[in-house]
């Protein structure tokens, strides 16, 4: 049986639409809709099969300003184009 599971921070993932978790011939991904200064931090991806586990991490920044707008996701399209941006994770 194959298992992936994503924690952040060292704990599970908080669950909602803005975290979609994938897996694709063999390519696990996980994306971020609408990243948040709450969702910085480390990310952890373990994967495991009959055949043993895998372990993946990356750090995430989120640069926001004074007003908690998070200005690496503005775009010139104003909130139209906000819908289209995402952070996306790999885990090989």
């Amino acid at each position: 049986m194959n298992f992936v599971d994503w924690s952040l921070n060292d704990k599970p993932l908080p669950s909602g639409s803005r975290f979609t978790p994938s897996c694709d011939f063999g390519r696990v991904s996980l994306e971020i809709s609408s990243a948040r200064d709450s969702d910085a931090g480390v990310y952890v991806c373990r994967a495991s099969n009959a055949l043993g586990q895998a372990c993946s991490s990356g750090t995430l920044n989120v640069a926001v300003d004074n007003d908690g707008v998070a200005s690496s996701t503005l775009h010139p399209a104003g909130m139209q184009g906000l819908q289209n941006v995402q952070v996306s994770f790999s885990c090989y």
